[in-house]
């Protein structure tokens, strides 16, 4: 417990930072000195993981890539999903996904299942910084 002054009057409260589930509801909400602060977006590492947050609140639906300044990452279930390799598809194409992180590096190809009407798998050819190009055939 410590001391918090609001409005002039002083009373005490508890100090919640970071993370926390909202008393009587289910969903998990940024803190910043005990009141959730709805300007925190994207990422942020709290209690051994990273969270994806919207308006301060931890988003559990949104499944994509975020970004923070270690680069890009796939979110899956509100966190950064280190066991994913792959492909994802953002608003700027297909990218290459290995540990959870885009590795726009990677120059290689890389085998993978991508959502499409088509049936089977993928390769997946990748130029630094450029999204991924399929091809349906084994190289």
């Amino acid at each position: 417990m410590i001391l918090c002054a609001a409005a002039g009057v002083f009373l005490w409260c508890s100090c919640r930072c970071g993370i926390h589930r909202k008393i009587g509801s289910s969903e998990y909400y940024y803190y910043r000195y005990g009141f959730i602060d709805r300007d925190k977006n994207g990422l942020v590492y709290d209690r051994d993981a990273w969270w994806y947050l919207k308006d301060g609140r931890v988003d559990m639906a949104y499944r994509g890539l975020a970004e923070n300044s270690r680069g890009r990452w796939r979110i899956r279930n509100g966190t950064v999903d280190f066991s994913y390799e792959g492909f994802v598809c953002d608003p700027g194409g297909w990218w290459y996904v290995s540990g959870g992180k885009v590795r726009e590096n990677f120059t290689g190809l890389a085998y993978g299942r991508v959502k499409t009407d088509l049936t089977g798998g993928f390769y997946g050819r990748n130029l630094p910084g450029s999204p991924a190009l399929f091809d349906a055939d084994a190289p």
